[in-house]
């Protein structure tokens, strides 16, 4: 994630520090400085905290996972449940990039990540599906 260089919010004083921001001690892309006295391929720590966007997208998806399942069975149209699913995390998706750090792209005076991207087409793609399952029910 970027670098987070708010305070952690009164409200959150509950939770532990790691969920507002973390320095990713042990990361596997080896970036940082390095940790004394430390063994083994990852020994690396970021120098500053950054928004711990893995757990962010982690909880996230379990919320979309809990509301895609408490509508299993009040959906009964074919293809409509996984039309929700593409909107939603390709909604999750293409939000958390704004705080995650990752090479951007240039194209038609746009900079975008190639998440980004791909959460775009499948917000496209879950509207699309859903266009089309209105369009079979009212038979145009």
């Amino acid at each position: 994630g970027i670098v987070n260089r708010y305070p952690k919010l009164a409200f959150l004083s509950w939770m532990p520090d790691w969920v507002w921001s973390f320095n990713f001690p042990h990361n596997v892309l080896k970036e940082g400085i390095s940790i004394n006295n430390c063994a083994g391929e990852y020994c690396f720590v970021l120098p500053y905290r950054v928004y711990p966007t893995s757990f962010y997208e982690s909880v996230i998806c379990l919320v979309l996972f809990f509301l895609l399942w408490g509508l299993r069975r009040r959906i009964t149209i074919p293809g409509l449940m996984f039309c929700l699913y593409l909107i939603l995390t390709g909604a999750e998706r293409f939000f958390i990039e704004k705080i995650r750090v990752n090479q951007r792209y240039d194209f038609a005076n746009m900079s975008f990540t190639q998440a980004e991207l791909i959460s775009f087409l499948m917000i496209i793609g879950g509207l699309a599906g859903l266009f089309a399952i209105k369009c079979k029910a009212e038979k145009c």
